[in-house]
């Protein structure tokens, strides 16, 4: 009964998903039509031949470069949309299965109790302003802009939540299929091959021989020179990318065979992703690639030797060994450095006065490897935010919403700890992005995770000789290490590929039974309960952080300061001389404290009007004050008299349109947003 229970919340969750993703898409210029037919064809396919989620699990790994950019944009949408569809299509596979014969039981409950803190997190967010916004837009609209917002809304934080848990689904409907563990092998497989081509088409873009911008803009440093990033946006996003599926590449060199040919195909497709990672100038990879080359030759030697179980003599002969290479290269690496070094002194070139060479640009980058200069700024402003909530933090992937409210607040903390002019969208350190987000409890709750996959898979990966094992330790390895310079969910595919070693860790969790794993997971599960169960406390304390607003004297925490309280609207815009304005949705609402005569200014550009007009129906208090009818695109202004008669604190002033418009769908500019009326600041007179 209570598995019934949980297949139907899930095909509900899925089921929503689906929808609003094609409506979303649509909204982009995607046909909604051709999506559904998609969705529908796919899923009749799976459900007479299960097999083919083969091929599609090997797609999957091969087209995640492809979505390599920020969380909120079009590309974004649709890796969301793929997963979701390929999470409906897994459903179908298991039959509805969502948990049975107790498939990693203690992965999947640690996993689940941190997604359930992050879940009740978001009660620190004002959801009451969420709710408002439901209620005048309707589910469609709400969720088409929830899916596109920056980190600075804090619907963002609400987006993040879906996204973690729609991941987590994913993985355990996968885990319900047949053959599992090969579907997980053919997406590891893809992701081999993607870094192949994501190597080879950023050398070829890099040295002109290939264009990319037709996909993808050009990222140039600030001081003029082109980085490297392939299909990805971002030089640091294709970094990270290379650096975390690279490991990969040992998935197509059964190192028990390990011939003179094979090691030489593997050789050079590390110097094309050493070549990749030195073009794209993040020296974070450089130094992590570097470690991970000796896991490479550790593999190799350890993998390589014939046996049914490694022993411990095996795994000295190949560390020393690898040590010594290790040293040999480093030397190598180190006099190349000092040459270039010495080459480049005389002929340094002012960023300020010309453009640098590739190569002048590379040595600086080199010069300046364990600099990271700005890096410790944002890091010690970061730590200013988790120190307001340190112990359960201030709402799941909240960061950016925070900053943006306390950098307003002249006395906080974070103000006074000021040393940078960027608006950081996140912490840039994995680790103090975990904690801002769900304090210490949070970031102890992960590492406690991923502590215990990392006994499983090295008791996989030594006792039973799973290279696979092996494998994806390097990967965890070389995400929670390059996590000490980038908040590593910010890009939802690079976060999706930790998502999916859990998932792996599920499966051989319940064939790892060793005494003390057994009795170590029942201690780690308690924790997580009681950390989470205390969680639910301390958060369903602080609603909407009213303790943040009471220590800094704030009326309502994040509210904006003008006396007004705007639910509804898009961010507000600066139209220059004329001022400043917000856009509505389908309805939007304006509470305000003070009576008098109030002034506003009305727009709307939506293109054929005098075919279908836009009714403005103005209400106060829920009483009609005014229409106006929108034939041609034009602005106006209108004056209302405001009045707290009848015992009324404040005056809601509720604009409604007739119908909404979206620039995108009427092919005017790439504004995916649904539209209403532009309003105006108001205006005592």
């Amino acid at each position: 009964m209570l598995n019934r229970i949980i297949s139907f919340f899930v095909a509900v969750f899925l089921l929503f998903n689906l929808v609003v993703r094609i409506y979303s898409l649509h909204s982009h210029g995607v046909s909604g039509t051709g999506l559904s037919l998609l969705a529908g064809g796919l899923a009749l396919c799976i459900w007479f031949r299960p097999a083919l989620l083969n091929p599609l699990c090997l797609l999957l790994g091969l087209s995640l470069p492809l979505y390599g950019f920020q969380s909120y944009t079009l590309y974004n949408h649709v890796f969301e949309f793929v997963i979701v569809l390929l999470g409906c299509q897994f459903f179908l596979a298991a039959k509805g299965r969502v948990v049975g014969e107790a498939k990693g039981g203690r992965v999947v409950t640690l996993f689940a109790c941190y997604i359930l803190l992050a879940l009740l997190s978001l009660q620190l967010l004002p959801f009451s302003l969420f709710l408002q916004r439901l209620s005048l837009w309707g589910v469609f609209d709400f969720s088409n802009y929830l899916f596109s917002v920056s980190p600075e809304n804090p619907l963002y934080s609400v987006a993040a939540v879906n996204r973690l848990l729609l991941f987590f689904l994913f993985i355990c409907l996968l885990n319900q299929t047949a053959a599992a563990g090969g579907k997980y092998k053919r997406i590891f497989t893809g992701c081999a091959i993607s870094v192949i081509g994501a190597g080879l088409l950023g050398v070829l873009n890099q040295f002109d021989i290939m264009s990319l911008t037709w996909y993808r803009p050009n990222f140039r440093d600030a001081s003029g020179v082109a980085r490297l990033h392939s299909v990805l946006g971002n030089p640091g996003w294709f970094a990270e990318y290379m650096v975390l599926c690279t490991p990969f590449l040992l998935l197509f060199f059964n190192t028990r065979k390990a011939g003179f040919l094979r090691l030489s195909g593997l050789s050079t497709l590390l110097v094309l992703v050493a070549v990749s990672l030195l073009l794209s100038g993040s020296r974070s990879s450089w130094l992590i690639f570097s470690v991970l080359l000796g896991f490479f030759c550790f593999a190799v030697l350890l993998y390589g030797k014939a046996g049914a179980v490694i022993s411990w003599r095996d795994v000295r002969l190949a560390t020393i060994r690898v040590a010594c290479i290790g040293l040999v290269c480093s030397c190598l690496l180190g006099g190349g450095i000092l040459l270039m070094s010495l080459g480049s002194e005389s002929r340094q070139v002012s960023t300020e006065e010309s453009t640098l060479s590739r190569t002048e640009y590379l040595v600086q980058r080199i010069q300046s490897i364990a600099a990271p200069e700005e890096r410790l700024k944002v890091w010690q402003e970061s730590l200013a935010l988790v120190a307001e909530s340190p112990l359960y933090g201030l709402g799941y992937e909240s960061y950016r919403w925070h900053m943006q409210v306390m950098g307003a607040i002249a006395d906080s903390n974070f103000t006074k700890s000021r040393q940078t002019t960027i608006d950081w969208e996140t912490a840039h350190n994995l680790y103090i992005q975990l904690s801002a987000s769900n304090g210490l409890v949070g970031l102890g709750l992960w590492l406690l995770l991923i502590s215990f996959i990392c006994l499983l898979l090295g008791h996989d990966a030594f006792v039973n000789r799973s290279l696979q094992s092996f494998v994806l330790l390097m990967v965890i390895f070389g995400f929670h290490a390059y996590g000490l310079a980038q908040s590593m969910q910010y890009v939802a595919s690079i976060w999706f590929l930790l998502i999916l070693i859990i998932g792996y860790a599920m499966l051989i969790d319940r064939r790892v039974q060793v005494p003390w794993m057994v009795q170590s997971g029942r201690l780690l599960v308690g924790m997580a309960f009681i950390a989470v169960a205390a969680g639910a406390i301390v958060y369903g304390s602080n609603m909407q952080s009213h303790l943040l607003a009471e220590r800094y004297g704030l009326p309502v925490y994040g509210q904006e300061s003008n006396g007004a309280v705007y639910s509804g609207f898009y961010p507000l815009e600066d139209w220059g001389e004329d001022g400043y304005y917000r856009w509505s949705g389908r309805a939007a609402e304006i509470r305000m404290q003070h009576p008098g005569v109030v002034q506003f200014g009305f727009a709307c550009y939506a293109p054929r009007l005098a075919e279908r007009p836009i009714r403005l129906d103005v209400t106060l208090n829920g009483r009609l004050i005014d229409t106006y009818l929108f034939e041609t695109a034009e602005k106006v202004t209108r004056e209302y008299m405001l009045s707290t008669q009848g015992g009324q604190a404040e005056s809601r002033i509720r604009f409604h349109v007739s119908r909404t418009w979206c620039p995108q769908l009427e092919n005017m500019n790439a504004d995916s947003r649904h539209l209403g009326v532009a309003v105006s600041e108001p205006e005592y007179l």
